[in-house]
């Protein structure tokens, strides 16, 4: 990995501004305007469509536990929003029916990093 980490975040933070650079786009719309309401509209919908196609016992699992609820000093730890209950049966019920995937996940069941099931490997040896 290290032979490819400078290349990856330099791509990496590239992707972000240029993402960031279509706010400024000619057809972007103007902050408070109902155009832009309509934009988020749409997004909203298009997001929460897409979350509801996804797999309820693999690919929303696998989401929850590779999400770190200790970075940037537990920011992201309630995202995306959802009742407690809610996303512990996500990554416990639902997760249970490929429970033995979730080795390979890099966060526990409550979003702390793991040392990765690979390295405990090679620890062994």
């Amino acid at each position: 990995m290290d032979s490819f980490q400078t290349a990856f975040m330099h791509h990496f933070h590239h992707e972000i501004s240029t993402i960031a650079a279509f706010a400024d786009h000619p057809s972007a719309p103007a902050p408070n305007t109902p155009e832009a309401e309509l934009a988020a509209t749409v997004f909203k919908a298009w997001g929460k469509k897409t979350v509801t196609k996804a797999g309820t016992f693999d690919v929303v699992p696998f989401f929850l536990m590779n999400l770190d609820a200790t970075f940037e000093d537990g920011r992201w730890a309630n995202w995306p929003p959802m009742p407690a209950p809610v996303r512990w049966g996500l990554v416990n019920v639902a997760g249970s029916v490929h429970w033995t995937w979730w080795k390979f996940s890099s966060c526990d069941g409550g979003g702390r990093p793991k040392e990765l099931y690979a390295l405990e490997r090679e620890d062994e040896e």
